[in-house]
């Protein structure tokens, strides 16, 4: 897992996105799995951000899924 640009456990995610959600104004949590996550893995990562308490959510990077190979 990755925040701000570098490696992060589970509970390391958690407190920063527990930390972010207590904040007054909610900054907008930006997802981009990894092109080869498992669908596992990222559901579990977008479960973990809901019940750390985020309300503003995005996906990103999508773009570079619009056609297939």
């Amino acid at each position: 897992m990755v925040w701000n640009g570098g490696a992060v456990s589970e509970g390391q995610l958690r407190t920063q996105v527990a930390a972010a959600s207590a904040l007054g104004q909610q900054p907008v949590l930006r997802f981009e799995p990894d092109a080869f996550v498992s669908y596992d893995a990222a559901a579990r990562t977008i479960a973990l951000i809901k019940e750390e308490g985020a309300t503003s959510f995005a996906f990103v990077g999508n773009e570079k899924y619009r056609t297939l190979d």
